[in-house]
C-alpha cells in the first residue's frame, strides 16, 4: 500500500494514496502518478503487511518531477 505525505517535517501525517485521484497501482510494485496529481517534493513509502506478521515500512522517497 502507497502512502504520502505533503508535510516532510511530520513524516506521522502518512495517508494512503487510494483516498487521492490521480493514482493507480497502489497495491503492485510500481505505483504510477498522474500529471499534477501531487507536488514536486512530496515524500512517497511503501506499507507491506500481510497476516501474521508486523507491518513492513519503506524509507521514505522524494518525488521529483522534472
Amino acid at each position: 500500500l502507497w502512502q504520502y505525505t505533503t508535510s516532510p517535517g511530520n513524516t506521522a501525517t502518512f495517508a494512503t494514496t487510494a483516498a487521492v485521484a490521480g493514482f493507480s497501482g497502489q497495491t503492485t510494485a510500481t505505483l504510477t502518478v498522474n500529471a499534477n496529481t501531487i507536488a514536486n517534493g512530496t515524500l512517497l513509502r511503501v506499507q507491506v503487511s500481510t497476516a501474521g506478521a508486523a507491518n513492513a515500512v519503506s524509507n521514505n522517497a522524494t518525488l521529483t518531477v522534472t
